[in-house]
């Protein structure tokens, strides 16, 4: 079937997610972030949107217009069906796919009701082929591809020929007005036993089957740093079924006192949290992006980054903060005292504008102009 031609005109969207409300995480964050702007851009006229997990957002999260289901039963089949009735009922001018494992069932929807697409990638997940031949070659049928990070792009395009004309970066924001500079919790403080104490932070999903957030190399980094800062603490945030392996590292390297697990943070206490380092560090090795990045910096902490994957595209390449290769033991413990030294700022960092919620609604807008040419 023909694609619908292009129109100056208002637009409909259909938004096929993995996750946003009632979840945890990058991908879900910038899901919401994605929905909120899509909701309110003046170009678009009607949004249906359907996850595959999650819950259906709060009264007040989206407009009363925006339709919002959650596919959980009968798996991957319910998924496609009730894509498939919201497709045929809404007939998109634009399908966004908000996952890669999702293309092949976009990419078929899009050509039986005429729809554009465009395809969204984030990090790990499309830095290597996928396992199924169906999805690998949907890729070459979306219209465009709007990747959170320039290093996703490239690593996608090392496997997958992506056009140039087709490319468009649509990086994490934040929220300004919500993640801020201010004064310590005390009651935090105090239960967390951070009196006096010197705080280096890595806040992330503690996954045995992915420790590349960089938990090891700082954890590593400990008896070195605290002969030089006797009062340095080691504050992880997050929970997860690596928990135990990283406490028995503490442990074998005698800083358990000096690493804290505080297990999982709600998003209403994160700005609070962060407040109580004296800088965020986190020298990974397989982010996309790094949204914590942002919002550490927003709450006046100092930051400390990789320069191997996205989390240095969320700092601008050293502008915003410190980029070390995580690999580099000596480069990271001279990185995490540099960044310790700048110490917490009453301000936001001028350049983390380029982040703002704004930025990132006006950079939606623009997609679904390319998405549309």
């Amino acid at each position: 079937m023909h694609k619908r031609d292009a129109s100056p005109g208002r637009i409909s969207v259909l938004a096929l997610i993995t996750d946003a409300y009632g979840s945890h995480g990058g991908i879900a964050q910038f899901n919401q972030d994605l929905c909120t702007a899509t909701a309110l851009s003046s170009r678009v006229s009607k949004l249906t949107i359907v996850a595959r997990s999650g819950e259906k957002p709060s009264s007040g999260d989206l407009p009363e217009t925006v339709k919002y289901s959650v596919a959980t039963r009968f798996g991957k089949l319910g998924f496609l069906v009730r894509a498939l009735v919201a497709a045929i009922h809404l007939r998109p001018t634009i399908i966004v796919i908000g996952h890669i494992n999702f293309c092949f069932v976009g990419a078929l929807i899009a050509r039986l009701v005429g729809s554009r697409t465009i395809l969204i990638v984030y990090g790990g997940e499309a830095w290597r082929a996928r396992q199924s031949s169906s999805v690998n070659r949907s890729i070459s049928r979306v219209d465009c591809v709007a990747s959170i990070s320039q290093l996703t792009m490239s690593r996608l395009g090392g496997w997958a020929h992506v056009d140039a004309h087709r490319q468009y970066l649509l990086p994490c924001c934040v929220d300004l007005g919500k993640f801020t500079p201010g004064p310590q919790n005390k009651a935090l403080v105090d239960a967390l036993r951070l009196a006096g104490k010197r705080v280096i932070m890595t806040m992330g999903r503690l996954a045995t089957e992915e420790q590349a957030k960089g938990f090891d190399e700082v954890i590593a980094q400990i008896p070195r740093l605290i002969n030089a800062i006797p009062n340095l603490v080691y504050v992880i945030c997050g929970k997860g079924s690596d928990a135990r392996r990283l406490r028995d590292k503490a442990a074998a390297l005698g800083v358990s006192d000096q690493v804290i697990f505080t297990g999982f943070v709600p998003e209403n206490q994160k700005a609070d949290f962060y407040r109580l380092a004296d800088a965020y560090v986190m020298p990974s090795r397989g982010e996309g992006f790094g949204i914590v990045i942002l919002e550490a910096l927003a709450c006046g902490v100092p930051v400390l980054g990789s320069s191997i994957d996205g989390t240095s595209e969320a700092l601008m390449g050293g502008n915003l903060g410190l980029c070390v290769d995580p690999r580099n033991a000596d480069a990271l413990y001279a990185g995490i005292r540099e960044t310790l030294a700048k110490g917490r700022s009453t301000e936001q960092p001028a350049g983390l504008s380029y982040f703002s919620v704004d930025a990132f609604n006006a950079r939606v807008n623009a997609m679904f102009e390319q998405a549309m040419r």
